[in-house]
């Protein structure tokens, strides 16, 4: 199976991005329209929230990665959980935005917990980049490259091993 995983995470990072703008202008507006289209578009943000971890715990299995881009994911991983986490907790208290009679409060509630979701997935998309980006996770081209220079960063180690015996035995060669 190939690493769907850059195919799927795009779509919960804009959609919950767009459920914090949203959040902050039904609040700042109170337009019901603003705050049902949050409603509705944060269903789809938890539910790619969910594909997208789904993804990324597959794709961790199988793509190749440095030693870097190793410790990247680990983090990566758990700010993954942490976005899913926070999209799910914004979709159960949307329910009590529509009870409430006095809603004002809890479409600012509604609003700080969008603008944490948006930050870690900020940040979350933040590491993805460094990974692929910086450390090559998941690029093939990289992964020939590496293990070319390791292949040539062992025969430079095996060449001056060559070159330090022979120099002992001239020396050996020379005391005698």
């Amino acid at each position: 199976m190939s690493n769907i995983h850059p195919l799927i995470v795009h779509f919960p990072i804009a959609l919950i991005i767009v459920v914090f703008i949203l959040d902050l202008l039904g609040a700042m507006s109170r337009q019901k329209s603003l705050v049902s289209a949050a409603n509705i578009l944060s269903i789809f943000a938890a539910l790619g929230a969910v594909a997208a971890v789904v993804t990324g715990l597959i794709a961790e299995e199988s793509v190749w990665r440095t030693e870097q881009a190793g410790e990247l994911i680990e983090l990566h991983e758990t700010i993954g959980f942490a976005v899913l986490g926070v999209a799910l907790v914004s979709l159960i208290f949307r329910p009590a935005i529509k009870k409430k009679k006095s809603k004002s409060s809890l479409l600012w509630v509604a609003v700080v917990i969008s603008l944490a979701a948006a930050v870690l997935v900020g940040y979350e998309g933040y590491l993805g980049g460094e990974m692929v980006y910086l450390h090559g996770a998941g690029v093939e081209k990289a992964r020939i490259e590496t293990a070319r220079a390791d292949s040539l960063s062992a025969l430079v180690e095996e060449y001056k091993a060559e070159k330090l015996e022979m120099e002992k035995e001239k020396l050996d060669n020379h005391d005698n």
